[in-house]
């Protein structure tokens, strides 16, 4: 399984390099079809401050290419898109996303690690796949080879059928007694480590259910996948979720999280029917925009300056509030120390499930 997934990954991160290759840019930058934000230079800087009152003097690139790896249907590529777009009106700088999916976020990772420019003209906006890399052996990295600018936000899962299904209208521990009747019932998933993978992973840990998961390349495929009926479960975050769930177009079950959500108050806490899944909690999808270790570290503190403004700016606080389970803003130590934790949790309930055979120790894991 170990060198089957690898042989994906490298075939998948191959056709991604000749895919780039094949329009040119700046300082070896390629410039993909799905670009927004119009064109400028990879050199220079943007000096400025979006408030000089302030007395900031952040510079940035006066182009910053966000590689987002997943494609452009995905709840991480909605979330940095927005990004983007307050990042330009606040700075004046363009941003170009290139969109590289492919293994859950491992061959977008190795491409910017081995294909994009290190100079802060570059940055990857990565979701909570990265936190499994090395547990499912997808990828050689880890938080400690990346400098987090900005943990933006977070999402705790919410369980998800079709509007007319088997399990429309049952509560969770209906549900469970329905997957265990139903032995190989099918789920939508996003890949191996993904949310989905993981909750899927739980519960059949935990209750002795059997599922039959069918994997996609992200939330807007298993959401069309599961819209269609072809699959009966999904696990949505809530940036994905909640407009579906709220034009009627899937069915919310539960969320996996302590409490109900603020924006969505009549879907029930999984933890109003059972206090099993508490010690995993929170566990789910966040986003987190960071950089090489080896950016110029003035660079690397310019680009953080100024993604902490964005993030505390009016523009994506009204945005996060709209489309977000958890503003987070956490930065440097703060955001690893958040991250690494729910690496732990998940690596070591894999480890010891017998899913994964890598020792988290091995990578630098302590027991939580």
């Amino acid at each position: 399984m170990k060198r089957y997934v690898k042989k994906i990954l490298a075939s998948a991160l191959a056709l991604a390099m000749l895919a780039g290759l094949s329009a040119c840019g700046n300082s070896g930058q390629q410039t993909p079809s799905n670009s927004g934000g119009g064109s400028g230079a990879n050199s220079g800087s943007v000096s400025g401050s979006p408030d000089s009152s302030q007395g900031q003097t952040a510079s940035i690139p006066k182009e910053i290419t966000f590689v987002i790896p997943y494609s452009d249907t995905s709840g991480t590529n909605t979330v940095w898109r927005a990004f983007g777009a307050a990042l330009e009106e606040m700075y004046g700088t363009t941003v170009v996303y290139e969109n590289q999916a492919g293994a859950n976020g491992a061959v977008g990772a190795t491409y910017y690690m081995t294909q994009s420019p290190h100079d802060g003209s570059a940055v990857v906006c990565m979701s909570e796949s990265t936190t499994l890399f090395k547990a499912n052996d997808l990828a050689d990295y880890t938080y400690d080879d990346f400098e987090p600018l900005i943990l933006l936000s977070a999402n705790c899962g919410i369980l998800v059928t079709y509007p007319g299904s088997p399990m429309d209208g049952m509560n969770f521990t209906e549900v469970i007694t329905y997957l265990q009747q139903h032995p190989g019932t099918t789920v939508g998933g996003t890949g191996v480590g993904s949310m989905c993978w993981l909750w899927y992973q739980i519960l059949q840990n935990i209750y002795g259910i059997e599922l039959n998961v069918i994997d996609f390349n992200d939330s807007g495929e298993g959401n069309t996948q599961l819209m269609g009926g072809h699959i009966e479960l999904f696990v949505n975050g809530y940036t994905s979720g909640r407009p579906l769930i709220e034009a009627g177009s899937v069915s919310a079950i539960c969320v996996f999280g302590k409490e109900r959500l603020a924006g969505l108050p009549e879907v029930p806490s999984v933890s109003e029917y059972t206090e099993e899944l508490d010690k995993y909690m929170p566990n789910g999808s966040f986003f987190v925009a960071e950089v090489s270790k080896d950016v110029p570290a003035e660079m690397t503190q310019a680009l953080r300056e100024a993604f902490v403004n964005v993030a505390e700016g009016d523009t994506m606080q009204a945005w996060c509030k709209d489309n977000n389970g958890e503003y987070l803003g956490l930065t440097g130590d703060a955001a690893n120390e958040y991250m690494k934790h729910q690496q732990a949790v998940n690596s070591y309930l894999l480890y010891d499930a017998g899913i994964s055979s890598v020792d988290p120790a091995s990578y630098g894991m302590t027991r939580p």
